[in-house]
């Protein structure tokens, strides 16, 4: 059991993100034709304990009922890519060969970055509106829960590596690949692996944060080790590198 002061000031944490990235405009319910009510997406609280350098720590997230959600034209994609394992073990393979650098990237709050385009209505937290219950949200960035958000984030990554901003090319051998000078990225979701030259991958990682809010940015070292791609672990060793998934991830 996590204490209500814990709760209540990771709420207040995701409230204030969820702000500051212009998640949506309030709309008043009745305004909305029954059609439009009925499609309106309930919403919930998780609350997790999220291990951190100053102790557990308390992460709350809101996120829509997702598996109620209708989908307009069912012929739209819905799914986002994830990388083979054998382009994680090519690119691995060729850090030790080059002796590139292996950095991992975590963005903040990723989905709610992408911005959505058809009208979706979801019920707003009742810690906002307690006098204001007939208040609805429409979204306008991609919410955490909807069927359609890791797509909606995956190509709106996609449009910012390959700006001429950052001027990464996708390779077409895998869709989560992409590769510039003497660098290259591997996406999973919102975790992003960049392995290439020190001072291309700091070039490119600085770009990365003029975009996006990195909450992580951890270098692969003798010493320090990474987690990423659904838990996996990555260990260096004197001129080798080992990837482990541990055990209870299974269960």
């Amino acid at each position: 059991q996590y204490s209500e002061s814990a709760v209540k000031e990771a709420i207040s944490s995701e409230l204030t993100s969820l702000h500051n990235k212009d998640l949506c405009d309030a709309v008043d319910s009745s305004t909305l034709t029954p059609e439009e009510l009925r499609k309106v997406i309930k919403t919930k609280w998780v609350i997790n304990s999220r291990p951190s350098q100053q102790g557990p720590s308390l992460k709350a997230r809101f996120v829509a009922k997702g598996f109620s959600q209708t989908i307009n034209n069912p012929s739209v994609e819905t799914f986002a890519a994830t990388p083979s394992p054998t382009s994680l073990r090519t690119l691995l393979l060729k850090s030790i060969l080059r002796q590139w650098d292996i950095i991992s990237l975590d963005i903040s709050a990723a989905f709610i970055n992408a911005p959505i385009q058809e009208t979706i209505y979801v019920q707003p937290p009742s810690e906002l509106y307690h006098d204001q219950p007939h208040l609805l949200w429409r979204l306008k960035k991609a919410l955490y829960g909807l069927r359609s958000s890791p797509k909606l984030w995956a190509d709106h990554l996609h449009s910012i590596l390959t700006s001429p901003a950052i001027n990464l090319t996708q390779l077409k051998a895998d869709r989560c690949v992409y590769i510039g000078d003497q660098v290259a990225i591997l996406v999973y979701v919102d975790d992003i692996l960049v392995i290439g030259e020190a001072s291309s991958c700091q070039n490119l990682i600085t770009k990365i944060n003029n975009i996006f809010e990195l909450k992580h940015v951890t270098k692969l070292g003798v010493h320090q080790d990474l987690k990423f791609l659904g838990h996996r672990q990555v260990k260096h060793y004197d001129g080798s590198i080992s990837i482990s998934l541990q055990q209870y991830y299974y269960l």
